[in-house]
């Protein structure tokens, strides 16, 4: 209540005590109405007083005595007693005049009552600069009082209380001992809004925010993390806390706008968040455990940091991730690892999953073991985060709180199976088409990026990231084809054909015609001139004709399932006097597409699909999906000849499916591409095969250690390149001697690649991810100081931020006290 509306209260309860000193020279009637009037009024009052303010019991039994007196006097009066009536006034008088001087004495100059509420100690740092603003202010009374809560597991409840884990000097009071229905805080400030609905933690019920706003008028929703609002959660704009709220405080202007549109615009204010405010002080207030010291001392300091979701998946791979990372720092001593896994991560695990949680335990116990890592389990994360040189691990409020340090970041945001992945490596070219010209372009197997590798100077040159996709994206693009103005990417898991201009960079889109937007789509493209022929992968998507030069558009439509379920794929296509040959790979049909009309060629006596065609010598050739033959087809399909190399096949591949994927064509000789065996099958015109070896012993191992190693293959005069989807360097088999080399052609600087895909255009997080290189490349960019990006990166952050100051506390308690002060009571 504001120090107005408490001189108010006075000054009703002076006028209606100076009555009683005139009621026995008014008529009967007038003392009646105004008696009434007066109870009446003295009743309000008392229930306003008692709604607003604290420590009101005696007054407000003062009042009701006096109502009781002033009820007595009517009675009197009724029965004519009037020198009984004339004693109660003077009783009911002095009641009021004591009622009056117990107000001006305890509640008229009350402090007001502040009352935090957190649950976690690890929480607090998302009210401590509320508390350190409201504790400056002498017309307040600041008390915190950490919340006891439970532990939900399997229907069972554990008890738990924080309350000796916060800073020391806090005016901790005890939940039990605090009575709310007495003290009727002014405002209380809470961050757990779930109430009863939360399934890990709970605070008791009589905590609910349903329950705390009987007893103030001022219930302060402060959320206690900090979020990514591209991709928050707008649930959390429904819970009973913010329902039941009078103002919620949020970090920034667009997550004012996110939770207005639940609960409405006046009832949410944007000031920043008081996590930013605790950040911005770095080391100052951080103290440091001697035990961390020892382990630090001068080395580099990585801060792990571990989401709930990563540890209660198990389909994330989590705990083999864990122990590869247990196992990096076991080999590097001479860094250091301080794991702060989520302070949820263990209570979640116990709650979801009993086999999870034992599991976790175990690795906990494995890290703990390691002299060269610390296991922060400690309330305040903010110690980490000040002694750490960098941060590696998953996304959230952790996250994005580091980035306003400006240290280096390393975001987990992919299946992390090879610590030691380079960035050569991640940003392997893949699905080159036209590696005959002296430039050819194609894309990032691990980031949506798209490069020019120059086959002259053997370099790699990087041209932009495809944002408006989702840029981590593996193999989100397929086949690039170029002309002399713009640059074509086909999708593979993106949505649209994007359209690059050569001179601007400049990206836009064709319109999409695959029916579902996040899977696979084209399986090939033929060029033939100014138009490219595209071929799904799926059946009931349309085989597009795109014409190169006006970037229109024909659609031509395939025969669909029965169901219309996609059940079947197409294979590689090929086209042959203006008729295109698409293989199904799961039916032993190839579809013959003319202008007119679409026949469907049924292979009788052959099981399985087919996974290319290709016209060579007016004569179709076939290779099957098991790659145990090949079949050779007349135009007309009357004649079918298999050609078998089953005395080439070792025993131990014989019972192998997909031996080869790809047949290429080159010059008189057509070649089978080995997708899981170490060589090559040639084939000359009149059908004779010869088997080729691989000896190369690099080779050979990658073949054995990936389902599909390469994702093309070239042929270009003598030689048949192929690009790998793991490895940077392309392998090229020259035809002349069937020698199989390796060529370095991505020799572009690593530091500059990197640099260069933090920069372009859109990225404005500069931030390193797991998807471009893996964590020893990170781990030493860090320890030799190569990151440029602290100021980019801090700003980048604190510009989402409202109050990006340090000064967010500090404004929410402000608004606070403009709406319960008055102007000249504000210190």
């Amino acid at each position: 209540m504001k120090q107005s509306e408490r001189k108010k209260v006075q000054s009703i309860l002076e006028n209606i005590r100076k009555q009683h000193n005139i009621l026995e020279s008014l008529p009967e009637k007038e003392v009646f109405a105004l008696l009434e009037e007066n109870q009446g009024t003295i009743i309000e009052l008392g229930n306003y007083v008692e709604q607003n303010m604290g420590q009101t019991a005696p007054f407000i039994r003062m009042l009701e005595e006096y109502c009781e007196l002033v009820y007595q006097m009517f009675q009197s009066m009724k029965k004519n007693n009037r020198l009984q009536a004339a004693v109660e006034n003077e009783r009911a008088g002095k009641k009021l005049e004591q009622a009056e001087d117990y107000y001006v004495k305890h509640l008229l100059y009350r402090k007001y009552e502040i009352l935090f509420l957190p649950y976690k100690a690890a929480m607090w740092d998302s009210m401590e600069s509320i508390y350190l603003a409201a504790e400056q202010n002498s017309k307040c009374r600041v008390s915190v009082m950490p919340v006891p809560y439970y532990l939900l597991e399997d229907g069972k409840k554990t008890a738990v209380y924080e309350g000796n884990r916060f800073p020391e000097g806090l005016p901790i009071v005890d939940a039990y001992q605090y009575k709310l229905k007495e003290e009727r805080p002014d405002v209380i400030f809470i961050h757990n809004p779930y109430d009863g609905y939360n399934r890990v933690t709970r605070v008791e019920e009589q905590f609910y925010s349903s329950e705390l706003i009987k007893y103030t008028s001022h219930l302060c929703y402060v959320p206690y993390d900090v979020v990514n609002e591209n991709s928050f959660n707008e649930t959390y704009c429904i819970v009973p806390g913010v329902r039941n709220a009078w103002k919620i405080f949020v970090q920034s202007e667009k997550l004012r706008e996110i939770y207005a549109k639940y609960v409405g615009a006046d009832k949410v204010v944007a000031l920043g968040s008081p996590k930013i405010d605790k950040i911005l002080k770095g080391r100052n207030g951080v103290t440091v455990p001697m035990q961390w010291e020892k382990v630090i001392g001068t080395k580099t300091v990585f801060l792990l940091n571990t989401h709930v979701s990563r540890i209660i998946n198990e389909k994330t791979g989590a705990f083999t991730f864990l122990r590869k990372v247990a196992e990096f720092f076991e080999e590097h001593k001479d860094i250091v690892l301080i794991w702060r896994p989520h302070p949820l991560s263990e209570s979640t695990a116990l709650a979801m999953n009993r086999k999870i949680y034992e599991k976790y335990e175990a690795v906990i116990r494995q890290f703990k073991k390691i002299e060269n890592v610390i296991y922060d389990d400690t309330p305040d994360m903010h110690c980490a985060i000040a002694l750490s040189d960098a941060y590696f691990g998953d996304g959230g409020s952790l996250l994005t709180l580091y980035k306003v340090t400006g240290k280096p970041v390393y975001l987990l945001d992919s299946d992390v199976d090879n610590l030691k992945v380079t960035p050569a490596e991640q940003f392997s070219c893949a699905n080159l088409m036209e590696l005959e010209q002296e430039v050819c372009y194609g894309t990032g197997r691990a980031c949506n990026t798209l490069f020019a590798i120059n086959r002259k100077t053997k370099t790699v040159q990087y041209i932009r990231s495809i944002l408006e996709e989702n840029r981590m994206q593996e193999n989100a693009y397929g086949y690039v084809v170029s002309t002399e103005e713009k640059i074509f990417m086909l999708p593979n898991f993106a949505r649209h054909i994007a359209v690059v201009d050569k001179k601007t960079k400049e990206v836009h889109y064709l319109p999409n015609y695959y029916k579902k937007e996040d899977d696979l789509k084209c399986v090939s493209a033929i060029r033939q001139e100014n138009k490219l022929v595209i071929t799904p992968l799926f059946s009931g998507d349309p085989v597009l004709v795109l014409n190169l030069e006006t970037e229109e558009i024909k659609k031509r439509a395939l025969p669909e399932d029965k169901d219309n379920r996609r059940s079947f794929y197409y294979g590689q296509s090929c086209i042959n006097n203006e008729k295109l040959y698409i293989p199904i790979r799961t039916e032993n049909r190839i579809l013959e597409i003319a202008r007119e009309e679409v026949i469907s060629h049924k292979l009788e006596k052959i099981n399985g699909g087919f996974m290319q065609c290709i016209f060579w010598d007016d004569k179709l050739w076939i290779l099957p999906a098991d790659g145990q033959y090949l079949l050779q087809c007349s135009k007309d399909f009357r004649q079918l000849n298999k050609i078998e190399y089953d005395e080439f096949i070792p025993m131990e591949d014989k019972d192998k499916t997909f031996l080869f994927y790809r047949m290429v064509l080159q010059k008189e000789n057509l070649w089978l591409i080995p997708r899981n065996v170490p060589y090559f099958i040639k084939i000359e015109k009149n059908g004779k095969p010869t088997r080729i070896d691989i000896d190369h012993i690099e080779v050979i191992e990658y073949l054995r250690q990936h389902e599909q190693p390469f994702s093309e293959a070239v042929a270009v005069e003598d030689k048949i390149y192929f690009p790998p989807f793991m490895l940077t360097d392309f392998y090229v088999l020259d035809t002349k001697d069937n020698s199989l080399k390796k060529e370095c052609f991505q020799t572009q600087h690593t530091e500059e690649l990197v640099s260069q895909i933090l920069e372009c255009k859109g990225e404005k997080e500069y931030i390193y991810r797991s998807s471009l290189f893996g964590f020893s490349y990170f781990a030493d960019l860090v320890r030799n100081k190569k990151d440029i990006y602290a100021k980019q990166r801090k700003n980048a952050v604190l510009d989402t931020f409202a109050r990006n100051d340090g000064s967010a506390g500090k404004g929410i308690f402000d608004y606070v006290c403009n709406e319960i002060m008055d102007a000249s009571e504000e210190d």
